[in-house]
């Protein structure tokens, strides 16, 4: 017996050996950069002195953790650019600026043809980061079907219709784990803007719009004066937008439509009072956009709007803080958690929630509600299948959204009135301190990022009093 276990221990000592002695031999392949320049040619090898000339012909090249560095300059390509190569979770392909030139790469899209966007961030694991795209005719950045993708620190102005489109026709699957962070975003939906520079108030492109995709991250961006609905989850499942700064878009500046399990976080919501941004036409014309805002629009396929949670948000101005819009199919807001934002001087409704059959087990807490002006409060009519709790009131009655341990006073916020974020925290000695629901599993933290309680309970409003 123990002369074969000695014999079965040598063997596997020989495997062990020359298992390793394989690994030893076989050749690990070195990354590879790639460039790309104004002056190169697609017959090229891609090489630093003999360049390819596009994008896309640099993408039929790649391995995974291959690099594409594209040198300084415009460029002004007539056909988009195409990227559907294939990295890894470990190896991603990445596509960006030659280093120190950031902010010196412009793709242009004024040559190309009518309908064409500029760019397509499509394949799995590419990284696509620190460029300037500008006069699209169609869409600035898309990522029609693409998985893992990294859309990172780009400028995109002046496009026909959205900045950055991420989906493929109401399919869940096929684009999906999205990361979309530290863009900017202005001038962008033409399509909606008269010849004097006026909002139309015929289309609703959004500039970051998520349709029909999966696992969409929309993070550090910063989405202003748009001709087009700012952030946007459109038959989405599963998302997150935090951190963002929207303001001066038009109709609404962060919209959850047909969206499930998104989360809206620690975003700062403002407009500056700019008429050319302004609704036309019908019953809202003559109004900036509404803060947050959910419905559920008509689509081929269904995906109605629920457990989403929008938590810790500033809202200042805007024709509603917060809105609920029953039109079209309708179906409420179900599973909803609205919990520790602070709005603030809504033109039209600080809170505004539509009437639905629909609405189901939702929870409205710990919100301020600041109403200064001729607006009014709320608009609604019904609390069924709504709870509403510990929320603070200031400027008007709750009405049929009062709860459970409101709080009907001014909150002392530091200095409410300006568009910057942090002069809406709390002062010492204001009412909303200590005094909110305990809502550690649907809130643990606050604007700022800090663990909540910071003091013997729960503040209500976004920020936590800091002594």
């Amino acid at each position: 017996m123990f002369k074969i276990q000695r014999s079965l221990q040598g063997l596997l000592l020989i495997a062990i050996v020359t298992m390793f002695s394989v690994l030893l031999l076989t050749p690990v392949r070195a990354a590879t950069i790639y460039y790309v320049a104004t002056n190169g040619s697609d017959s090229n090898p891609g090489s630093q002195n003999q360049p390819f000339a596009t994008l896309s012909q640099a993408a039929t090249k790649v391995a995974a953790g291959d690099t594409v560095y594209v040198r300084k300059g415009t460029y002004t390509f007539s056909s988009t650019q195409y990227i559907g190569s294939v990295g890894t979770s470990s190896e991603p392909i990445t596509y960006q600026p030659y280093p120190g030139e950031e902010g010196k790469v412009i793709l242009d899209g004024k040559k190309m043809p009518d309908a064409n966007s500029v760019v397509n961030v499509a394949g799995e694991y590419n990284v696509f980061n620190n460029f300037e795209i500008q006069n699209s005719k169609f869409i600035g950045i898309v990522s029609w079907g693409g998985k893992n993708i990294k859309i990172l620190n780009n400028t995109i102005h002046d496009s026909y219709k959205d900045a950055i489109f991420v989906g493929k026709s109401s399919d869940f699957t096929s684009t999906t784990d999205i990361l979309i962070d530290g863009n900017t975003a202005y001038n962008n939906a033409l399509i909606n803007r008269d010849s004097n520079g006026n909002s139309i108030g015929s289309n609703y492109p959004a500039i970051i719009n998520s349709y029909g995709a999966s696992n969409v991250t929309i993070t550090n961006n910063r989405v202003y004066k748009n001709y087009g609905i700012g952030i946007d989850f459109i038959l989405t499942k599963g998302g997150l937008a935090a951190k963002n700064v929207a303001s001066d878009n038009y109709a609404a500046n962060l919209y959850l439509d047909n969206a499930t399990n998104v989360t809206v976080d620690q975003n700062f919501i403002y407009t500056t009072n700019d008429k050319k941004f302004y609704w036309r036409g019908g019953s809202l014309d003559g109004q900036p956009a509404s803060g947050i805002q959910a419905a559920n629009e008509p689509y081929s396929i269904s995906n109605l709007s629920e457990r989403n949670t929008i938590r810790n948000n500033i809202v200042i101005g805007g024709y509603a803080g917060f809105y609920y819009g029953s039109y079209d199919k309708g179906g409420g807001l179900k599973n909803f958690v609205i919990a520790n934002n602070t709005f603030y001087k809504a033109t039209s409704t600080m809170l505004s929630i539509d009437n639905d059959a629909g609405h189901t087990n939702t929870l409205i807490a710990n919100n301020i509600f600041y109403q200064t002006g001729s607006g009014a409060m709320t608009n609604v009519t019904t609390n069924s299948g709504l709870r509403f709790q510990k929320n603070l009131w200031y400027g008007g009655s709750a009405g049929a959204a009062a709860g459970t341990g409101d709080v009907n006073a001014e909150p002392k916020l530091l200095n409410p009135g300006t568009t910057r974020d942090v002069d809406y925290k709390l002062q010492a000695g204001s009412p909303a301190i200590d005094v909110g629901a305990q809502l550690i599993n649907s809130v643990p933290k606050d604007y700022a990022g800090s663990s909540r309680p910071l003091g013997k309970g729960y503040d209500i409003g976004a920020y936590e009093y800091v002594q």
